[in-house]
């Protein structure tokens, strides 16, 4: 089994603003879509997978957990480089933020998109020896 696309609702009204955010800052590959829902929908490749970013008029923004902002619904991207990811989203003005919370083996950071999304950005790190089986 394996994940096929991730579904995201966004503000009616603002895909030029997804396309900004994902395609120029993010930089996913951005896949087609029918010209009649071109204006509330934008989809893009992500791995073997998608991301959907749906409009929807009845929007709300995400909830945040009451103890770590990350901990909310958020998805995550495997990049090849946190710390590059880190001077894009800086040169770009985008809030971003190390994890409190440390998981072996990978280095993470976080961000929102302009519509306030969690977005969790993963680099896998080598395994070491002393954990191989």
């Amino acid at each position: 089994m394996q994940l096929d696309h991730v579904s995201v609702p966004v503000p009616a009204g603002k895909i030029d603003e997804v396309h900004s955010f994902y395609g120029g800052v993010i930089e996913l590959e951005k896949l087609p879509v029918r010209d009649e829902v071109r204006d509330v929908v934008a989809w893009y490749r992500v791995g073997t997978g998608q991301l959907h970013l749906i409009a929807n008029s009845g929007w709300k923004p995400p909830r945040e957990h009451a103890m770590l902002p990350e901990a909310g619904p958020h998805f995550a991207l495997i990049v090849e480089n946190v710390d590059w990811m880190r001077e894009r989203l800086d040169r770009q003005n985008v809030e971003n933020w190390e994890s409190e919370v440390e998981i072996p083996n990978r280095r993470r950071l976080f961000c929102r998109d302009p519509f306030g999304n969690i977005i969790e950005l993963v680099e896998l790190l080598p395994t070491p020896k002393s954990e191989e089986t």
